[in-house]
């Protein structure tokens, strides 16, 4: 009984440190998330309509995008 309380307070603490350090990226994952959720069907298209392989595509996508993001 004691080891199992134990075994929960460590996966509790590892837990919680792992929020603690990825914390600050977390709006950056989800805005990735998001972007590459909403541009994964023009990807799939573009693959498929000019049969480019994966690099290809996803090189497309990044000069594509890259002037509407403004970096």
């Amino acid at each position: 009984m004691t080891e199992r309380l134990l075994i929960w307070v460590l996966l509790g603490t590892l837990i919680a440190g792992c929020f603690t350090v990825l914390q600050p990226f977390i709006a950056a994952i989800a805005w990735a998330a998001i972007l590459t959720f909403t541009t994964w069907p023009i990807y799939c298209w573009l693959r498929a309509r000019l049969r480019l392989p994966r690099a290809a595509a996803a090189l497309v996508m990044v000069c594509r995008t890259r002037p509407i993001s403004g970096a």
